[in-house]
């Protein structure tokens, strides 16, 4: 997964910037005492029952446990930040390398600036029918130019596709908090396409991070016909920011790894987004729904699209449990397979007109 080599790949500057914190910390820390051992001596020079060595050494352990609280809390929140606002994706791919013609456009999300593509399909080049549209989501550390081989496939299925970045991702604009407000720019997203849909369906695919959006935005927005979820969403959130501390490059340490947890259950509010997604899939039907998740997924395990199919989806509903694939490798191990599945799903449940029954 991007963010998982992005992460390793950042250790060494983790541990540059650990070292920064800590000399601040240890400076203010050694402040702290000095400023502490001074008063203790003045206060203890009245008094001859308090020795002055003793006052100054609790003065002096005072200073650095307060030292190593301000040095924990700062690399985590860094961290926090990073994990977040990952390194951008920014090859200047787009859909002309492929041969595919394309628009750009741009909308605003909460003040912040959302850049994505609309490709025609290739339907409507021959003059054929076109069968709607798909709104791409991608993943952490991703962007639009990740998504150019689903692109092509569905443009050649007959679909419109839109593809566009999240904030703090490709070329889209820059927020300065990690709360996860993806479905903020997915909604923008959607109120620029539908007037370009001319009527035709509209079906949302979210890939990981983006398969969380997708299902949030889904379920309260009545114009999302069908939704295909890959690798997420993410509900067990306690597990993954525990699993996902141990690649940050920081300390071995149980009061940072909860400190690192709270500050996204808590700071980037993903405690409450499992219950969300929970139930914006409960209450997605009769709009069908199809899960794809790899068997050997191991950065957002199986176990959550299977609590989410089996106990809170709802009829029609598909699950393609793709066997030996691990997290967003699922198109990669059989493209075929992967977009037989894909369209097959749409062209089943959103039919061209005179094509029912």
């Amino acid at each position: 997964m991007k963010v998982v080599v992005a992460l390793t790949g950042a250790k060494a500057s983790v541990r540059r910037t650990a070292l920064a914190v800590l000399a601040c910390a240890a400076a203010l820390g050694a402040a702290v005492a000095g400023v502490a051992v001074a008063g203790a001596a003045a206060a203890a020079a009245g008094s001859a029952t308090v020795p002055v060595g003793i006052v100054a050494a609790i003065a002096a352990l005072a200073g650095a446990a307060l030292a190593a609280l301000v040095a924990g809390c700062g690399l985590v929140l860094w961290q926090s930040y990073r994990v977040s606002h990952p390194p951008r994706v920014a090859t200047g791919r787009t859909p002309a390398e492929v041969g595919l013609a394309h628009e750009e456009f741009t909308v605003r999300a909460g003040g912040v600036p959302i850049r994505g593509w609309r490709v025609p399909a290739a339907a409507a080049a021959a003059g054929k029918p076109v069968r709607g549209t798909v709104v791409l989501c991608h993943f952490l550390g991703g962007g639009k130019e990740s998504l150019l081989r689903q692109i092509t496939f569905l443009v050649g299925g007959g679909w419109d596709v839109v593809a566009f970045d999240f904030r703090n991702h490709g070329q889209s604009g820059h927020d300065p908090w990690w709360r996860f407000r993806l479905d903020d720019d997915l909604r923008a997203a959607l109120d620029w396409v539908r007037p370009r849909a001319a009527g035709r369906p509209v079906a949302l695919v979210g890939l990981s991070m983006g398969a969380s959006a997708a299902a949030l935005v889904a379920a309260g927005d009545p114009g999302v016909a069908a939704l295909v979820l890959d690798s997420g969403p993410l509900v067990l959130s306690r597990e993954y920011f525990s699993r996902l501390y141990g690649l940050t490059g920081l300390p071995r340490s149980r009061a940072l790894r909860w400190l690192f947890m709270q500050s996204f259950l808590v700071g980037g509010g993903f405690r409450g987004l499992a219950g969300r997604v929970e139930r914006a899939l409960a209450g997605l039907a009769p709009r069908p729904a199809l899960f794809i998740h790899g068997e050997r997924d191991q950065v957002i395990p199986r176990a959550n699209s299977d609590r989410l199919f089996r106990e809170f989806a709802r009829e029609p509903k598909e699950y393609w449990r793709v066997p030996y694939s691990h997290h967003l490798t699922n198109y990669a191990l059989d493209p075929e397979q992967y977009a037989a599945r894909v369209l097959g799903f749409l062209d089943r449940y959103l039919p061209v007109k005179g094509e029912m029954g």
